[in-house]
């Protein structure tokens, strides 16, 4: 895996995470010091997909793009997560949707706690 803190225009620092699968982990990163990225030299790959998203988030915050398409590396992740994940991708551009709708779109209309951590 290859994580790289990165500056996004307009959104400010992110530790993007990806593997040879997909895009693993993007998570807010607050500290403007200089923090080390972590890289597998040899995950050309990984290393791809952490470019793209990096552009894609870019171009998002700018307004020029609505969908992403750098793919996920759920490998680990609970199964209501994934359906989490796959329903959240459904969802339009600009568009609002509870925890309860997004459970509910997921196949788990009880589960609105497991909707709550994937969904920012």
């Amino acid at each position: 895996m290859i994580s790289r803190r990165v500056r996004v225009d307009r959104i400010g620092y992110l530790t993007i995470s990806a593997t040879n699968l997909g895009l693993r982990q993007i998570t807010f990163d607050n500290h403007q010091d200089g923090l080390p990225s972590c890289a597998d030299a040899t995950s050309a790959k990984a290393n791809g997909f952490v470019a793209t998203a990096l552009a894609e988030l870019n171009n998002y915050s700018a307004g020029q793009l609505r969908e992403f398409t750098v793919p996920l590396d759920p490998v680990g992740l609970p199964a209501g997560i994934q359906a989490v994940l796959a329903a959240l991708r459904k969802v339009p551009y600009a568009t609002t949707i509870s925890y309860g709708a997004l459970a509910s779109a997921a196949g788990r209309p009880r589960a609105a706690r497991l909707a709550s951590p994937v969904q920012p």
